[in-house]
């Protein structure tokens, strides 16, 4: 199995550069995805089952991967951040593959990821802020606060996406909305009765992800009128919550987040964030009504939005790992996923940065 090049290009300090190609990630994933795995947390010795029978969880796809990434992903922070070994393998091979994260080191910016813990109605919080330092910058940076899934905060994919925003500029906080420091919401019973108290409080959910927002214009770096909130699954929700509740965003981005309206009482007069919806046609979580309600709800506080619905997309269609799931109405879509992302980056550049060149940003640092 192919891995990293045995011998990297060099930065001009000397500095190994890993070069990643197409076929040596997707060889990778090929290694992760030939099996589905089941998992069981009794399974002997920390077995995971495929077809082909026990075999160490994941070890020789994350090998491949640790190979791959090396000198392209981050310090990652302390705690759980995948389901297992090879979900993680999967979102770290994707993630090594981004070609603006592999650009990075030639131009000189590194990425930080960085312990941000903060507070709201008595609950600890755990976010994590990511921006790529390469000096002082300009002017202050778009500031961008991502909401999470039902796994929580410690998600590796979370800061993939995290470190692509950063890299054009971005200055990126992972928002807690469960009080998770270390990844507890991997496991079910946990990551269940934290989102049963948010969808049972839709004020609740709002406010502790305008809290974030609240933390993230708080830093110095941030230029706090270019703001926007993108969010996933129950963090779609959050994200497009706190639009319809009149915050100050610029954007806010759901990608298959559950559809539906909010309490009228919650509901803002105007809408000031522009709002883009990406969501899949086979999601067994969105409903017709649900659809039509939320549009109803923005068509009448005047809100600029666009829906955007995915053939063949299920739940979870952006990310990679998702093929390993054997959920019902849950896979990975990848047409969908490269479109929708690359539609919200769009999305974004001409709300936070309409009169930039679109080029992405050297690093961010203090004024």
């Amino acid at each position: 199995m192919p891995a990293a090049h045995a011998e990297p290009t060099r930065a001009a300090d000397g500095a190994p550069i890993w070069s990643v190609g197409r076929h040596d990630t997707q060889d990778v994933c090929d290694t992760i995805f030939k099996t589905r795995p089941h998992v069981s947390p009794s399974s002997p010795g920390g077995k995971m089952m495929g077809e082909t029978g026990a075999v160490p969880a994941g070890a020789a796809a994350a090998a491949a991967v640790a190979a791959l990434t090396l000198g392209v992903l981050p310090t990652l922070p302390a705690g759980r951040l995948a389901r297992d070994a090879r979900w993680g393998a999967a979102v770290r091979a994707a993630w090594a593959a981004d070609p603006e994260i592999r650009a990075l080191p030639r131009r000189g910016a590194e990425l930080a990821v960085t312990e941000l813990p903060y507070e709201h109605a008595g609950v600890r919080l755990h976010g994590l802020l990511v921006c790529h330092d390469a000096g002082a910058a300009p002017r202050r940076a778009p500031g961008v606060i991502l909401a999470h899934t039902g796994a929580g905060p410690r998600d590796l994919f979370l800061l993939w996406r995290a470190s692509a925003l950063a890299a054009r500029g971005h200055v990126v906080l992972v928002a807690d909305l469960f009080g998770d420091e270390d990844g507890a919401a991997w496991d079910a019973p946990f990551s269940r009765a934290r989102m049963d108290e948010l969808r049972a409080d839709r004020a609740l959910l709002g406010d502790r992800l305008g809290a974030a927002l609240s933390m993230l214009r708080a830093d110095e770096r941030v230029d706090g009128a270019r703001c926007a909130a993108l969010g996933w699954c129950l963090g779609g929700r959050a994200a497009l919550d706190l639009a319809r509740r009149g915050a100050d965003l610029r954007a806010a981005v759901s990608f298959h987040g559950v559809l539906d309206a909010l309490p009228d009482e919650l509901l803002a007069p105007h809408v000031r964030a522009r709002v883009l919806v990406c969501d899949g046609d086979l999601d067994p979580l969105q409903s017709d009504g649900g659809r039509a309600a939320m549009r109803e709800q923005l068509r009448r506080a005047g809100a600029d939005f666009e829906v955007v619905t995915y053939g063949r997309a299920a739940h979870g269609f952006t990310c990679p790992a998702q093929r390993l799931n054997d959920a019902d109405g849950f896979d990975f879509e990848p047409m969908a996923a490269a479109r929708a992302w690359e539609g919200a980056r769009t999305f974004l550049r001409d709300a936070l940065d309409p009169d930039g060149d679109g080029a992405p940003a050297v690093g961010v640092g203090h004024n």
